[in-house]
């Protein structure tokens, strides 16, 4: 098997356990480990939720940190390519690192996907809580793409 396969060049990462899940307060994705990596591309996939208003609902925020404990939000929009549904589409506020506000009945049965390309070592997707209570079918993933060093030069993705 060759070293420029894919089986050889990610990594794949459950971050959250597909189920119902009903929270009261934020909602955290386990931390990806992001070294060595190019880039890591978390996976977030909704069902139903029940709570669709713009003072009740659930937000995606991708936060990043140097320590997999004090993750912050990821405030720089070049560090993230977000999708819905593998259609690119803009964060919805890169100053917060807010991706999408869950806040109508369309935002459900969609996979998200927010690639992370920043400088930190480890990156999450926050699920948080905007109200009082929600309660919804969510999972996360996370692939890590390491890419293949040639052993002759040492350099990714060398062949």
């Amino acid at each position: 098997m060759s070293h420029s396969d894919l089986t050889n060049n990610i990594g794949i990462i459950q971050t959250l356990d597909p189920d119902a899940q009903t929270t009261t307060s934020d909602l955290a994705c386990t931390g990806v480990d992001g070294a060595n990596c190019e880039s890591v591309l978390h996976i977030i996939g909704v069902g139903v939720t029940n709570e669709h208003s713009a003072n009740h609902h659930t937000r995606l925020v991708i936060q990043e940190c140097d320590d997999d404990s004090t993750y912050v939000d990821v405030t720089d929009a070049n560090m993230v390519e977000f999708t819905i549904d593998g259609v690119v589409t803009a964060m919805e506020d890169a100053t917060t690192g807010l991706l999408k506000a869950l806040d109508a009945a369309a935002d459900d049965d969609k996979v998200y996907t927010a690639e992370y390309k920043g400088q930190k070592r480890y990156s999450r997707i926050l699920l948080e809580e905007n109200g009082t209570t929600t309660t919804g079918d969510f999972s996360g993933h996370a692939i890590q793409w390491t890419r293949a060093r040639n052993a002759a030069s040492g350099v990714l993705g060398a062949n």
